[in-house]
């Protein structure tokens, strides 16, 4: 087994609601040093595999960081009210989608780039109906678009690159996966 690294010092360099970076120093197990290393403090955040029948619902949008439009699963950070991540989770579907889940599943919390960033995300397969739908509550800044894929057409959304985000993609070749365990 690896032996963790020893921090030696840090500076708080942003300290914001949303983005928390720290310049760290490390003492490595053979003695090594490292002078300046940065981690990234984020919050947690949630996403929702939402399936409806054969379909799965994803949401388009401007994604800043990578400058460019996207389809992403309905998600977001975890708030300090939220009970527990599927607390936080469902009440991101409803935010983005106004749907409420027949069914939750749990699939796991999963580091997204755990070299640099504290943040877990949370995945969670939802069930829904067409039925469920409520009206959606959108955060200010966002603008997007609901849309319906056929699962079958998932993977290649993402080979195009229509989904560019990580966690979204995983959890997609998940639920991919899943569904290929049941049908066998």
């Amino acid at each position: 087994m690896k032996e963790a690294w020893q921090c030696t010092n840090t500076t708080q360099l942003i300290d914001s609601p949303w983005l928390q970076v720290s310049q760290n120093s490390y003492s490595l197990p053979d003695g090594r040093k490292v002078p300046e290393y940065y981690i990234v403090k984020r919050q947690d955040s949630a996403i929702c595999v939402c399936r409806v029948g054969n379909d799965v619902l994803l949401v388009r949008q401007y994604r800043p960081g990578i400058d460019r439009v996207t389809l992403c699963h309905p998600g977001g950070r975890l708030e300090a009210d939220d009970a527990s991540p599927v607390h936080g989770a469902l009440r991101e579907l409803l935010e983005e989608t106004g749907l409420t889940p027949d069914k939750v599943h749990e699939l796991g919390a999963y580091a997204q780039i755990p070299a640099v960033e504290t943040g877990r995300i949370h995945i969670f397969i939802v069930d829904c109906s067409r039925s469920s739908a409520g009206t959606a509550r959108l955060d200010e800044t966002e603008d997007l678009s609901v849309e319906l894929l056929p699962l079958s057409k998932l993977e290649a959304a993402i080979a195009n690159g229509d989904m560019d985000c990580v966690a979204c993609v995983a959890a997609s070749y998940a639920v991919l996966f899943r569904n290929r365990e049941i049908v066998l």
